[in-house]
C-alpha cells in the first residue's frame, strides 16, 4: 500500500528541510538521473531548484535509506530514457513543489511499502518500511499541517500564502 504526505515550500523552505533531513544522517538525496549503465542514480546537490531554473529541471528526486543496501530498479525505456520502478524499489519518491515565486503547486513524498509478486502482494524489507515511515513522520515534523489544504507548509511557504504573495495551484496544473 503507498503512503504519502503532500507538501507545500519555498526554496527557502527546501532548504531547511534539506538542512534537517542530511543532520538525521540515514538519507541520501539522489537525483532522477540514472549512470550510464542504468545501475544507480546520481546524488542531489540540493533539493531547492532555483527560480531562474523553475520548469527546466525535473521536480523528482528520491530519498533512499544509507544503512540499508541499495535496492533501487532502474528500468530503460529507451537507450537514452529510463524510469525508476517506485513499486520495486526501497525509496521515497519526492516530486518537489513547483514554485516560482508566485505560484506554488504541491510536492509529494510517497513511498509503497509492499510489491505484488505475481498476483500477490508482499510486505516490503520492515527495516525499509520503518526508515521511510520515521522519514514522512519526520518531514510531518519539521512542517506545519494545514488541514483546510490537507497539507504540510513550511514556514516561509505559510507566510506567501497567507500574505497573498503566492497563488497555491493545483498538483495536476
Amino acid at each position: 500500500m503507498g503512503k504519502q504526505i503532500e507538501i507545500l515550500t519555498t526554496d527557502l523552505d527546501l532548504r531547511d528541510l534539506e538542512k534537517s533531513l542530511r543532520s538525521r544522517g540515514d538519507v541520501a538525496l539522489l537525483s532522477d538521473i540514472a549512470n550510464s549503465d542504468f545501475s544507480s542514480l546520481g546524488t542531489l546537490d540540493q533539493l531547492p531548484i532555483p527560480i531562474a531554473f523553475a520548469g527546466e529541471r525535473s521536480l523528482v528526486c528520491y530519498l533512499a535509506p544509507m544503512q540499508l543496501p541499495a535496492r533501487i530498479f532502474i528500468e530503460p525505456d529507451s537507450p537514452v530514457k529510463m524510469h525508476v520502478n517506485i513499486h520495486k524499489s526501497h525509496i521515497i519518491e519526492f516530486w518537489r513543489p513547483f514554485y516560482d515565486g508566485k505560484i506554488m503547486r504541491p510536492g509529494r513524498l510517497y513511498y509503497e511499502d509492499r510489491v505484488l509478486i505475481g498476483n500477490i502482494f508482499v510486505q516490503k524489507d520492515q527495516a525499509f518500511c520503518d526508515w521511510a515511515k520515521g522519514v514522512l513522520a519526520f518531514v510531518r515534523k519539521e512542517l506545519r499541517r494545514d488541514p483546510a489544504r490537507g497539507s504540510y507548509l513550511g514556514e516561509d511557504a505559510a507566510n506567501a500564502i497567507d500574505s497573498g504573495r503566492v497563488v497555491v495551484g493545483s498538483i495536476l496544473r
